[in-house]
């Protein structure tokens, strides 16, 4: 009778991969790699920019909270005009963003009441660091990189300088979709709180940068505005063609300046 139990030796032996065989599992694995690492980085960069776009509105939303509750004056939104400067005592924030390690820049700000969680002053994408006495980094994020319009509730210095009239009563705002309160500034001018922009390419400092707003999100901004709603703004000039501060601008910096022009509660159409 025949052994139904009897097993070839070669039928136990386990046949494994090849070397030929592993290579192109790790090809594969590679190429899967590569097509999913962009989507990820994409869906990063979509949620840092949807985390600052809901900092900026708790801030704004603050700001106008701020409003009602002083009857209808806008938080004070004034610098010292020293260098490096510095966003003064009473003012919507204090002290000056790239120095100052104590949260107390936040804290001691006139709307901090109203939007005390000190994360959304700041945007997921800002990678700096806060500076010491010696011009190195500290290890400590930087609180801020918003910054306010300089149209609401600035400074005469500031008014002299660029010709402008600034609204203290958010009743002046007549236009409060169309009128920015916040941005994310860049760190080229990032020090107060104050943000200087031009409003008519007949005005001083007009089609020229003054302060340079956030390229941080993919060559784009967040800015919120005087209704309460916050957004996203792509701008047409790449980051590194942008002319210096104050020299004459071309081409598609002309159409981004234009955009922040129209943001200006200066601008006739917002009259």
């Amino acid at each position: 009778m025949p052994n139904l139990f009897k097993t070839n030796p070669k039928d136990s032996y386990r046949a494994g991969f090849t070397l030929i065989e592993l290579l192109v599992v790790i090809a594969i694995i590679a190429i899967l790699a590569a097509m999913l690492l962009p989507a990820l980085s994409s869906a990063k960069r979509r949620a840092n920019t949807a985390f600052c776009i809901s900092g900026q509105k708790q801030v704004v939303m603050a700001w106008m909270m701020y409003a009602d509750d002083n009857n209808d004056t806008l938080a004070i939104n004034q610098w010292d005009h020293a260098n490096p400067a510095r966003s003064t005592a009473g003012s919507w924030i204090t002290g000056n963003a790239n120095y100052d390690t104590n949260v107390t820049t936040i804290t001691s700000g006139s709307i901090f009441p109203y939007a005390r969680a000190v994360n959304s002053y700041r945007c997921t994408e800002d990678k700096k660091n806060i500076l010491g006495p010696s011009g190195l980094g500290t290890g400590i994020p930087r609180y801020r990189v918003f910054s306010m319009s300089c149209y609401l509730n600035g400074d005469a210095g500031s008014e002299s300088q660029f010709n402008y009239k600034h609204r203290d009563k958010r009743s002046m705002l007549k236009k409060p979709t169309n009128i920015m309160v916040f941005i994310d500034e860049d760190d080229k001018t990032l020090d107060d709180g104050h943000f200087l922009y031009p409003w008519s390419a007949g005005a001083p400092g007009g089609q020229t940068w003054i302060n340079f707003p956030g390229f941080r999100h993919s060559n784009g901004t967040v800015w919120s505005f005087a209704d309460g709603h916050a957004e996203y703004h792509k701008w047409k000039t790449a980051y590194k063609s942008l002319s210096p501060a104050g020299s004459q601008t071309f081409g598609p910096e002309l159409s981004d300046i234009a955009a922040l022009e129209q943001t200006s509660p200066e601008n006739p159409f917002n009259q």
